[in-house]
C-alpha cells in the first residue's frame, strides 16, 4: 500500500465530468512514471483534504509487488 496526495482535475483540464468520486473507497486507473503498463488497476481509500485542497488518500494495488515504493508526486490523477 501506498500513500499519495492527489490532485483531481477538473471536467475542462480531462477530468470526470461527474467530479472526484464520493465513496470512501473507490477502483480505479492511475499512469506511473517508469511503469512498462499504460494503466494500473487501484483502489482508492480517502482519508482526508490537505489545506492546499488535495486529498490524501490510501491506494492498494492489484499486483501487490509493484510498486516497491512510489512517492505521490508519481501518481497521475
Amino acid at each position: 500500500m501506498a500513500v499519495a496526495e492527489i490532485r483531481w482535475l477538473p471536467e475542462s483540464q480531462g477530468g470526470r465530468d461527474s467530479g472526484p468520486p464520493t465513496a470512501p473507497v473507490y477502483a480505479a486507473t492511475a499512469t506511473f512514471p517508469g511503469s512498462s503498463a499504460a494503466l494500473h488497476s487501484i483502489l482508492v481509500q480517502h482519508t482526508g483534504f490537505l489545506p492546499d485542497g488535495l486529498a490524501r488518500a490510501n491506494i492498494g494495488f492489484s499486483s501487490p509487488s509493484w510498486p516497491d515504493r512510489i512517492s505521490a508526486s508519481e501518481v497521475n490523477s
